[in-house]
């Protein structure tokens, strides 16, 4: 262990197999993460795959490649190779693009590494802590379990696993993952409480997601952006940008759409990719839904305009999943685009608290219906007051204060102290 005076950096290493190129809320969390931590002087490598997601092909510039090493914004990326996988794989298939990474990720990337104080580890995948323990033994860094999802638990919850041997073999795994681990760090105190009781744990953390408030804010709504979308200055633009997978209940959101077909001001938008996609375009279609439209996924850089020139940002899951907390709750926050979310999950409550969305039942079309309605018959100033508490609440969850946070827990962890507590 290196010595931690002011002027000594931390050698940090993460293994993921999601970074950018790929889109999504893993990458993009571990991207910013990982930005910051560079900018507060830490030596930060990235041990990842070549990008083959959502369509489990080999990105271009990246194919009939076993190991290549770029820069990314003064980080180290190491990828090594993959058997690609889509997101619509069946379970085998993705747990043999899991299992290639974790093969390759370890030994092709040893010797690259030289000696670390921490490994940051992505979980899911539950496989990563066979890679982890084996870059431990090369490079005498400390394990730092950080899982988005705890596995199984979260696909009991989801409904995409029933009891049986294959959850009794994952939930082995994953306490395997948390034996091995320094520190175990989660997204919300629910999933602290919850995982605590289901797993005999290391010391535990709380590093929620969050949001780059100077990208994401409410000077990025753009009549131009709402236009392209078919909506007037009037209307009332009701957005969902992201994945439409099995997790997001997105079924909700067409039958909102069909109750709410004969008020015309109310127009609905969604923007993205994935394994419901087409099935959800065929129940638009056989509802005859003028008022929905579906858009392929967008750059990056359009997602801050995007989000801002909703009224209503959707933050939907497929049922009530106690100690989930979707990412793009945050984005929707800090651009004031009030939250249409989940009940059930951790941001349901933060919203009542606050006053900065409205809530429904999953997979309830009447129930999103309803809440729509509601806040398309508030008053300007009532929607002007909401729309600013969710600017004010998001300022809890910028993510150069979280990454600080993180860092603030690594020196305590290499350290030996105590960790600093965090406030939900």
């Amino acid at each position: 262990m290196i010595c931690l005076g002011i002027d000594i950096q931390m050698r940090i290493t993460m293994l993921t197999p999601y970074f950018p190129p790929e889109m999504g809320a893993p990458p993009a969390r571990l991207y910013e993460l990982a930005v910051c931590l560079h900018k507060y002087g830490h030596e930060l490598t990235v041990v990842t795959a070549f990008p083959n997601r959502p369509h489990g092909k080999i990105f271009e510039g990246y194919r009939n490649k076993f190991r290549m090493v770029e820069d990314m914004d003064g980080i180290k990326v190491i990828r090594t190779w993959i058997k690609p996988s889509a997101s619509s794989s069946s379970f085998v298939t993705r747990a043999i693009n899991d299992l290639s990474f974790i093969w390759s990720s370890g030994w092709m990337s040893a010797k690259l590494l030289g000696k670390q104080d921490v490994i940051l580890v992505q979980n899911p995948p539950l496989f990563a802590v066979f890679s982890a323990k084996y870059l431990r033994r090369k490079t005498g860094a400390k394990i730092v379990m950080w899982c988005g999802d705890v596995w199984p638990d979260v696909l009991l919850e989801g409904g995409q696993l029933k009891p049986g041997l294959m959850v009794s073999l994952m939930h082995k795994l994953q306490q395997h993952s948390f034996s091995n681990s320094s520190l175990l760090a989660v997204t919300n105190p629910r999933v602290a409480e919850d995982t605590q009781k289901n797993y005999r744990c290391p010391r535990v953390t709380i590093w929620s997601n969050g949001v780059d408030t100077e990208l994401f804010h409410p000077e990025q709504r753009s009549q131009a952006v709402r236009e392209s979308f078919g909506a007037g200055d009037q209307d009332f633009l009701v957005g969902y940008v992201g994945l439409h997978g099995r997790f997001q209940g997105l079924d909700a959101v067409l039958d909102a759409a069909h109750l709410l077909k004969e008020v015309k001001k109310i127009k609905f938008i969604l923007i993205g990719d994935g394994v419901e996609k087409e099935r959800l375009k065929q129940k638009a279609e056989s509802l005859a839904l003028a008022n929905l439209k579906f858009y392929d996924s967008r750059p990056k850089e359009e997602m801050p305009g995007i989000v801002a020139s909703c009224d209503v940002s959707v933050v939907s899951l497929v049922n009530r999943m106690p100690g989930t907390m979707p990412s793009k709750f945050y984005e929707a926050l800090a651009s004031g685009s009030i939250p249409l979310v989940a009940d059930g999950c951790e941001a349901a409550p933060l919203v009542g608290r606050h006053n900065a969305g409205v809530v429904y039942e999953p997979m309830d079309g009447q129930s999103a219906a309803d809440a729509l309605m509601s806040l398309a018959e508030k008053k300007p100033d009532d929607i002007q007051s909401m729309k600013s508490n969710a600017i004010n609440l998001a300022k809890r969850f910028d993510r150069e204060k979280l990454a600080r946070f993180v860092e603030q827990t690594l020196f305590a962890l290499a350290e030996g102290r105590e960790l600093p507590d965090y406030q939900w």
